[in-house]
């Protein structure tokens, strides 16, 4: 079978909870790697804003949405939390963005 193939992704602490990246990265790691996808994380930042009510996976580039897709399954996110939005230079070469709002109880429980 062909290898998974590797997204780097960034999670975001948009919720202010101290080491809820890590938790995340924790689930992430834990299921990797999926039929399709290995989830690389090589990043945990802060988001500029702690009040994001709920978490979302965000994509650049059209390609990146099956992937965006698997990582908010894994997530336990339902697909509408799933988004294309610009990142900007992305010098880490992203694939996917996580950012972790208020409601980041309610997947990290479903293990």
């Amino acid at each position: 079978p062909p290898l998974p193939e590797v997204k780097r992704v960034q999670i975001l602490n948009a919720c202010g909870v101290k080491n809820i990246a890590e938790r995340v990265s924790d689930k992430i790691t834990s299921h990797n790697p999926t039929d399709f996808y290995y989830f690389d994380v090589v990043d945990k930042a802060n988001f500029p804003d702690f009040n994001v009510e709920e978490s979302f996976v965000a994509y650049a580039l059209n390609e990146q949405q099956a992937a965006a897709a698997d990582l908010a399954h894994l997530l336990g996110l339902p697909k509408s939390r799933i988004v294309q939005q610009d990142f900007g230079e992305n010098f880490m070469e992203l694939d996917l963005e996580v950012i972790v709002g208020l409601d980041h109880q309610v997947f990290l429980r479903k293990e």
